[in-house]
């Protein structure tokens, strides 16, 4: 299927809310109060159609359970409480903090997307997963990258654009421009109370962003230094352009160090394109590191995976290995897998085994790109300095260095947030309020759940010391 086409399946043929048929409708006629505002049943079909889809979707819910003793479906119950008994669910909140009753605002649809961010999201672990609400900088910054920025939903599911083109979005996320702006300037009283802290950064964020590539020397001749502070770039010539002649400069030293420790993530194929098949020194031995995506057991996750795993087919990253979506049965027989959740398992019905391998770029999406981009191989060391932060593709770049034997690295453990088929967005019908999730499950070669089980490096920093502070002392003895 060509998602480019009319064959395309629209969120509103396949994602039907369990709800009654009068909730349905009120939210499909978008009925507003005396005072301009959604009903509390447009917000409520809202939350009822978000939990839908997480429940339907996104696959990690018995492993936040399993791990952090987040109950989702508790949380949500609880919230559901919250918007529904609101204003009185926030009389205490608002006594604690010596706020009075009549100053609690009225539930509108930027009340309701705070209720969301702190009270349900909140409680999730960052970095773990893509699984949150967008606010309006990050809309903006997905909606509207800098040129030459990677924005993920651009140029692969027209889906995601779908969701980020629907005026009842757009119209929400202008809202709320103007509503930080007023609370910032006029009411700090509604930022604590929404928001429960006592200090909160809700002014407008625009996003410009940082330099991608800082280069330096640290010991002339033997040691030299590469940050990359993101992987947000999706026009990948100019930056080789820019890391060549570096790469060229440094061939004869000891030891190269790259530095992601504040990087997020991006496009995958920065690090695949320009640092790993840039400097991979034997090539005749690049290991494939196969992962597996699940789906969950449901209509929505069947129609997911299906457009997971075609998207698929069009990139260079995670290429699946059959021409169609597998059952999780027909998935086994040919897999052994035997480290997979059996808890989780129950819930997947389907699945496909993906070729990570470094050939895939030259092979599938970027045969010229692949051919233009200069191969500088480096003979020495390379260290990889990672962090909490990494998450996404900067926490799958840390993963293939390690197990495929491109890099040392040192640091902390990674976040995660690892995905083969890239987070999808849907638009909430009422509020337009977008909601990110990661639908895939993704495992090893074992069946580990790479979510549960992120990288840890080589060596973790020493104490009393930051990873380069600790590679630059470990050099020193020999190492």
């Amino acid at each position: 299927m060509d998602i480019a086409t009319d064959e395309y399946i629209s969120t509103e043929e396949y994602s039907e809310s369990p709800l009654d048929d009068n909730i349905a409708e009120i939210a499909k006629t978008n009925i507003r109060n005396e005072l301009g505002q959604l009903t509390m049943d447009n917000l409520l079909y809202d939350f009822d159609y978000m939990m839908y889809l997480i429940e339907n979707a996104f696959p990690y819910i018995e492993m936040l359970k399993r791990k952090f003793d987040i109950d989702v479906m508790e949380l949500a119950q609880d919230v559901r409480l919250m918007i529904e008994n609101y204003p009185y669910s926030f009389h205490d909140r608002a006594d604690r903090l010596g706020i009075a009753h009549d100053d609690i605002p009225s539930l509108d649809e930027q009340v309701f997307w705070a209720i969301l961010a702190t009270e349900f999201f909140g409680y999730m672990p960052p970095g773990l997963t893509h699984f949150r609400i967008l606010s309006f900088d990050t809309f903006q910054w997905l909606m509207y990258p800098p040129a030459g920025a990677f924005s993920p939903f651009q140029p692969i599911l027209r889906r995601n654009a779908d969701a980020f083109n629907k005026e009842t979005a757009m119209q929400f996320y202008l809202n709320q421009f103007e509503f930080s702006i007023y609370l910032a300037e006029n009411d700090p009283n509604t930022i604590r109370l929404l928001f429960n802290y006592e200090e909160i950064l809700l002014e407008p964020v625009v996003r410009t962003p940082p330099p991608l590539i800082a280069t330096d020397i640290i010991e002339e001749g033997r040691v030299a230094y590469i940050n990359f502070s993101t992987f947000m770039a999706f026009d990948l010539m100019p930056i080789s352009l820019y890391l060549t002649p570096f790469y060229r400069s440094i061939q004869e030293y000891e030891h190269l160090i790259i530095d992601i420790r504040n990087n997020s993530g991006g496009n995958p194929d920065f690090y695949r394109m320009l640092i790993m098949d840039s400097l991979w020194s034997d090539r005749d031995h690049m290991p494939n590191l196969p992962l597996y995506a699940f789906f969950l057991d449901t209509e929505l996750g069947r129609v997911l995976g299906k457009e997971a795993r075609e998207t698929g087919t069009q990139q260079s990253i995670a290429v699946p290995e059959t021409d169609r979506l597998l059952s999780v049965e027909e998935l086994l027989a040919e897999s052994e897998l035997p480290n997979l959740n059996t808890n989780d398992l129950q819930n997947f019905a389907y699945g496909y085994r993906a070729n990570t391998s470094l050939e895939n770029i030259t092979n599938r999406r970027f045969p010229q790109l692949a051919m233009e981009i200069p191969r500088v191989p480096f003979e020495g060391q390379i260290w990889l300095l990672t962090s909490y932060r990494n998450t996404s593709s900067a926490a799958l770049f840390p993963r293939k260095a390690k197990y495929m034997g491109f890099a040392t690295l040192v640091g902390e453990q990674v976040a995660g947030a690892y995905t083969i088929a890239f987070p999808v967005y849907f638009s909430l019908p009422n509020t337009g309020i977008i909601l990110e999730l990661d639908v895939d499950y993704v495992v090893d070669e074992t069946g580990r759940a790479l979510q549960e089980f992120p990288t840890k490096p080589h060596y973790f920093n020493r104490e009393g010391l930051d990873a380069l502070e600790t590679v630059l002392q470990m050099i020193d003895e020999g190492r």
